[in-house]
C-alpha cells in the first residue's frame, strides 16, 4: 500500500480550523468557522476597557475556540459566560497597564511576535491570491455527488513510462475481468489492491477511474506529480459515508473536498509562478543547525518523544535561536532576488511538525533535510507577504494584537506573582513559545492583592459590562481545542488561552458602592 501514496492527492496547503477533540477531529475554513461563531450582530459592544472594546466577536472567538470552566454544562453555562468576559476585561486591563509600564511587546523587540506576523502575514497572502480565486460550480458538485455515492475497489501499478503504462493497460483490457493479477510485464514500479472514494485521488487520476465501467477494465493515466499509474477496476459497492449522511450533508462534503482541491490547483499555480529559480541552502548552516537542534534534543530524549516519535517543543526552537544567535542573519536559503535568514528559518519551525523516527545522527539529519523545503518555501512566502506589506493588513493587525494583549497581559501577571513570592504556574501550548497562565498554587492573599489590582485598574481606566447583551449570547457547548492551519503551511493555536481572573469582579463591585 505504502508505494502508491505518490498516487494519491496530497492537501499539503490548507487553510483551515482543526477543531481538535477527544472522539475524532473535524475541519473548518477559517471565516466559516468564525461566522458560526458570531451571533446576528458579532459587532456588537459586550463592554468597554477605557477607549477599547470586548465585541461580541472578540467574545466568541476566546470562548468558542479553546476550553473553558463550565461551558458545557447547562446550568452553569451562564455563570461560564459572565466569567469569561471578566476574565477578557482583565486581560485588557493588565496589556493597557503593561503597555504603560513599559512591558509593551511588539515584532521589534519579540520574537514570538515576529514569528507570528510572518505567519499570519502569509496566510493573508494566501486568501488573497489563492483563496479568492475558488469557485465550486453547481455542475461540479453534481457530479461530484454521483461519485461520492459509491466506493471504488481498484488494482493499481506505478509504471515508469507511458508506454509501458499504455502497454499494461491494453493487456488487462484483454484479459477476463476475473483475472486480477497480470501477467508479468515490463515498467511496473509498484502494484497495490486499495479502495477509494470521491476526492481521494488527483483530478487527473479520478477522470480515468470513474470512466471504468465495468470490472477488468483498465486505463493509464497521468498526473505531473506522480506520473503514469494503471488503474484497474475489481468492484463497487455503496460509499458508508454517503448513505448515513443527509442530503445537505452530502453536498456539503462534496463541496469541501472540491475546494479543497481548488485550494490545492491555486496553490500549485501560485508556487511555480514564484519559485522560477533554483532554490539553494547553505549546507554548512545546515549541519549548524541541525547539530545544535540534535544537541538541545538529546538533553531531554524522554521528554521529546510523542506516539513512537521526537517531536521539536517550542522552547527547543527558542533555545536553538539563542545558541546560534551570531548566525542568525546569515542567509540559509537564496532564491532568485530572495534571501531567507537562518532567523527567519528557525521561526517557521516552530509551527511546522517534524517527526524524527531517531536521535542518531544520521537518520535526525535525514528527516529534518527531507522536512526544509516545505519549511524553507514557507520562509520564501513570509517573506513576499512581508515585503508586499501585508502585516498591516486589518484583519492582520487584529489577530496579531489578541496576542499581544494576551502575551502582556500574561508577562505582567508573571510579575506580579513574583514580586508576591507566590508560585506561578504556567502551561506551555504548542505553536508558540508564550507561556499563558493559570494562576494555580497561589495564596489567598496573593489572589486577594491580585484582585485589588485588578479592580485599581478598572476604577482607573473605566470599565462598563453590559451582562444584559451577554446573556443573549449562545456559545459552544463543546470544549475543544482549535488549531489554525496556516496558508502554504504551518499551525498555530487560534488564539490564547484565556486566563481564569474572574474574582476580581466583586472586589471591583464593592469599591464602586458608596459609602453610608
Amino acid at each position: 500500500m505504502n508505494h502508491f501514496y505518490p498516487a494519491i492527492a496530497s492537501v499539503r496547503i490548507v487553510v483551515l480550523w482543526v477543531l481538535l477533540i477527544s472522539i475524532g477531529e473535524c475541519t473548518l475554513s477559517v471565516r466559516s468557522k468564525a461566522q458560526q461563531l458570531r451571533s446576528a450582530d458579532d459587532n456588537e459592544i459586550l463592554a468597554r476597557i477605557g477607549p477599547r472594546t470586548i465585541t461580541v466577536r472578540d467574545f466568541l472567538e476566546r470562548i468558542d475556540l479553546m476550553p473553558w470552566p463550565d461551558k458545557d454544562k447547562p446550568a452553569a453555562r451562564d455563570s461560564a459566560k459572565i466569567r469569561a468576559l471578566v476574565s477578557l476585561v482583565a486581560e485588557k486591563l493588565m496589556s493597557m497597564k503593561a503597555a504603560d509600564e513599559g512591558f509593551a511587546q511588539n515584532p521589534k523587540t519579540s520574537s514570538s511576535l515576529k514569528a507570528l506576523e510572518r505567519l499570519m502575514a502569509r496566510d493573508e497572502l494566501y486568501r488573497m491570491d489563492v483563496m479568492s480565486k475558488i469557485s465550486v460550480q453547481p455542475e461540479a458538485v453534481t457530479v461530484g455527488l454521483q461519485r461520492y455515492a459509491l466506493t471504488l475497489k481498484l488494482n493499481t501499478f506505478v509504471m515508469d513510462s507511458k508506454e509501458n503504462a499504455e502497454r499494461l493497460a491494453e493487456l488487462l483490457n484483454s484479459q477476463s475481468a476475473n483475472i486480477r493479477n497480470p501477467l508479468s510485464t515490463e515498467g511496473i514500479i509498484s502494484h497495490d489492491t486499495i479502495s477509494i472514494n470521491f476526492g481521494d485521488l488527483m483530478p487527473e487520476y479520478e477522470e480515468a477511474v470513474y470512466a471504468l465501467d465495468s470490472p477488468g477494465k483498465a486505463r493509464a493515466a497521468y498526473a505531473s506529480e506522480s506520473g503514469w499509474t494503471v488503474f484497474q477496476a475489481l468492484d463497487k459497492s455503496t460509499n458508508a459515508n454517503f448513505a448515513k449522511e443527509s442530503i445537505r450533508d452530502r453536498q456539503a462534503t462534496v463541496q469541501r473536498k472540491l475546494k479543497r482541491r481548488e485550494e490545492q490547483h491555486f496553490a500549485t499555480l501560485y508556487l511555480n509562478q514564484l519559485f522560477t529559480h533554483p532554490v539553494a541552502m547553505d549546507s554548512v548552516m545546515f549541519r549548524i543547525l541541525a547539530d545544535t537542534l540534535l544537541a538541545i534534543m538529546r538533553t531531554d530524549s524522554a521528554g521529546h518523544r510523542q506516539e513512537g516519535f521526537f517531536g521539536i517543543r517550542a522552547d527547543d526552537v527558542e533555545n536553538v535561536r539563542v545558541a546560534l544567535a551570531p548566525q542568525l542573519s546569515t542567509p540559509f536559503i537564496t532564491m532568485g532576488g530572495y534571501a531567507v535568514s537562518v532567523e527567519e528559518i528557525i521561526h517557521e519551525l516552530k509551527f511546522f511538525p517534524v517527526r524524527f523516527k531517531s536521535l542518531r545522527r544520521n537518520s535526525f539529519f535525514k528527516t529534518l533535510n527531507q522536512n526544509i523545503q516545505p519549511i524553507a518555501e514557507a520562509a520564501l512566502l513570509s517573506q513576499e507577504a512581508l515585503r508586499r506589506r501585508l502585516n498591516e493588513r486589518p484583519e492582520v493587525r487584529r489577530d496579531l494584537n489578541v496576542w499581544v494583549d494576551a502575551m502582556q497581559a500574561d508577562r505582567l501577571l508573571k510579575y506580579l506573582l513574583d514580586s508576591l513570592g507566590r508560585a506561578y504556574d504556567s502551561v506551555q501550548f504548542d505553536g508558540s513559545d508564550t507561556l499563558f497562565t493559570t494562576v494555580g498554587r497561589v495564596e489567598s492573599k496573593a489572589i486577594e492583592t491580585i484582585n485589588r489590582y485588578l479592580s485599581g485598574l478598572a476604577n482607573a481606566y473605566g470599565v462598563e459590562i453590559n451582562f444584559a447583551k451577554l446573556k443573549r449570547v449562545d456559545i459552544s457547548p463543546s470544549n475543544i481545542v482549535t488549531r489554525r492551519f496556516i496558508g502554504f503551511g504551518g499551525s498555530m493555536m487560534a488564539t490564547p488561552m484565556l486566563l481564569r481572573l474572574w474574582e476580581w469582579l466583586e472586589t471591583w463591585k464593592r469599591s464602586q458602592q458608596i459609602s453610608p
